[in-house]
């Protein structure tokens, strides 16, 4: 039998050929936001410069690198990849650039580069060359590619994430360039324009962009486990729902922070896997998280979000104690203070899992958890033997079908509350890493009288 595979261009094009009628970009909901900070962008500028005064090393040319796009051949439509952050910032100085020339025809060439005006006789529509994600899109247009946008910016301090980086950016860009003839700036353009280059990886199908781009990440670049698995998740959903279903998934992980997120989705595979898990997170999450495999708007409503509500209160002692009791957010409390994250996965899984009745429940599990995640603490448990017993715990409230005696969980056996008391009896000064939680922890128990 004859295996036909989908051919791979990578051809080698200069920014005048990229930003032009030749390509039309857009970035999937499914990418992670526009994140280049200043520092970023004024290496590129420096190295720009660099390359432009500094022929006799540059060669007078200077490479961007490389950008993946799904494109079929001679068709402009091009979904980005890989590159986003580099075409993004490229369309920033542009239209910075372009803001700053005062000859009007010279003006107007250059909105070329980021506005393609449509022609009758080309069959073309006016369009924008680069199409942010859905949620990025009115505002990138409104304060960067529409002319004169970039000379009345709003303040980035009132900004959060993409918007405050594509604001801070644009600035440094007017501020840098703004201290130039404009001599020079045509200089620039002209370098950037003619000889620059990025080579294009072009792919005809999302199976063979999501293979590039899983293997991009295994190489280094700077995505996230919970990038793929969104890749993943929303290719499947398609059609109309992917942007709904994007927007979603990335209020849940800008609620979060991204090293937040990612942690999340660690504690939700250990929940279902319930052992050590031996593969990377991109690769076994879907294996130990059936809902994943299901329907995407499933997973987003019957567990992304609930889960994320929970890790969210967790992360909120005083919305524990009101919610459930003073003690209970005491306990919660002296949990986030010792050096290991392993008890979350059973206090996510118990306050996803409550009813409107189970308050008091809620709150005496916390203080349990609390003083079992100590004694393991205390006692030096390795990360194997952690693991094992808050399964366990997990085990014990929600177990698994092919789980039919339960080990101790929660509790402490006679034997473990000698070990507990022999250990907080012991050298403990020596122990610097559980010294000073021991020590808040008591210290808390005495201003409060209850000890």
């Amino acid at each position: 039998m004859q295996v036909t595979l989908n051919p791979i261009e990578a051809h080698e094009r200069s920014i005048g050929e990229i930003f032009s009628d030749n390509y039309s970009f857009e970035i999937p909901p499914y990418q992670r936001p526009y994140a280049w900070k200043k520092e970023q962008a004024s290496e590129l500028l420096s190295d720009l410069l660099d390359a432009m005064d500094n022929t006799q090393v540059s060669g007078n040319i200077y490479f961007l690198g490389s950008i993946v796009l799904i494109k079929v051949p001679s068709v402009p439509q091009s979904r980005v990849i890989d590159g986003q952050q580099r075409l993004t910032t490229l369309t920033i100085l542009l239209s910075v650039l372009r803001d700053l020339t005062t000859d009007p025809e010279m003006r107007y060439e250059r909105r070329g580069y980021i506005f393609q005006k449509g022609s009758p006789d080309k069959g073309t529509q006016d369009r924008f060359r680069l199409a942010l994600r859905p949620r990025d899109v009115a505002f990138f247009r409104k304060h960067v590619q529409n002319t004169d946008a970039t000379g009345n910016l709003p303040d980035p301090k009132s900004l959060t994430g993409s918007e405050g980086c594509i604001v801070e950016n644009t600035l440094y860009f007017r501020e840098e360039l703004g201290k130039a003839d404009e001599a020079r700036r045509n200089k620039l353009i002209a370098f950037i324009v003619q000889r620059c280059f990025l080579v294009v990886v072009a792919v005809p199908t999302p199976d063979a962009a999501r293979r590039i781009f899983t293997v991009l990440n295994a190489r280094g670049l700077d995505l996230r486990p919970t990038d793929i698995l969104k890749a993943s998740l929303l290719d499947r959903a398609g059609g109309s729902a992917e942007v709904a279903l994007a927007e979603r998934w990335e209020a849940v992980e800008e609620s979060l922070g991204r090293d937040k997120f990612v942690e999340l989705f660690g504690h939700i595979r250990m929940i279902y896997e319930r052992d050590k898990p031996r593969s990377a997170l991109e690769d076994g999450f879907s294996k130990a998280v059936p809902l994943f495999e299901g329907e995407a708007d499933g997973f987003l409503s019957n567990l992304l979000e609930p889960v994320a509500d929970a890790y969210a209160l967790l992360s909120d002692p005083s919305q524990i104690g009101v919610q459930f009791s003073a003690d209970a957010a005491k306990a919660v409390r002296s949990l986030q203070r010792i050096d290991n994250k392993d008890w979350m996965p059973p206090a996510l899984l118990r306050l996803w899992k409550r009813t409107a009745a189970d308050k008091a429940a809620v709150a005496t599990f916390l203080i349990g958890l609390e003083r079992l995640a100590y004694f393991l603490f205390v006692t030096r448990a390795d990360i194997n033997s952690r693991m094992a017993r808050f399964a366990a715990v997990m085990d014990e409230f929600a177990p698994r079908a092919h789980v039919t005696s339960v080990p101790i969980g929660l509790g402490l056996s006679a034997q473990e509350q000698a070990d507990f008391i022999s250990a907080l009896d012991g050298p403990l000064y020596r122990l610097t890493r559980v010294c000073r939680p021991v020590l808040q922890r008591l210290d808390e128990a005495l201003s409060s009288g209850g000890a």
